[in-house]
């Protein structure tokens, strides 16, 4: 997923400080399962967050909300992983160990 690179690197800091009224977003690594940024917002801006570019279905797939707490995981590949897909293709093994 492309359209979350971008996105990601301007999110890396955080928003707010952590408090009650805040939402934790979290972007994951749907590959490895490493947490790749994280932050707490108290207003869900689709669009600086990059999910106003996902359609339907992947917001579906990639975006899933704790509706008890509020909070927001976004899945994603990491530089590593992608990296790693990318050498796949060109003769690469294909199996990600990190």
């Amino acid at each position: 997923m492309g359209t979350g690179d971008a996105a990601l690197q301007r999110l890396n800091k955080p928003t707010l400080k952590h408090n009650t009224d805040a939402m934790r977003v979290r972007y994951v690594c749907e590959n490895c399962g490493a947490t790749m940024a994280q932050f707490h917002i108290s207003r869900l801006d689709e669009e600086r967050l990059g999910l106003s570019r996902l359609t339907a279905e992947e917001r579906l797939e990639l975006v899933v909300t704790d509706h008890r707490t509020g909070d927001v995981t976004i899945r994603s590949l990491c530089e590593e992983c992608t990296q790693d897909a990318g050498d796949s293709g060109s003769g690469g093994s294909g199996t990600v160990i990190h």
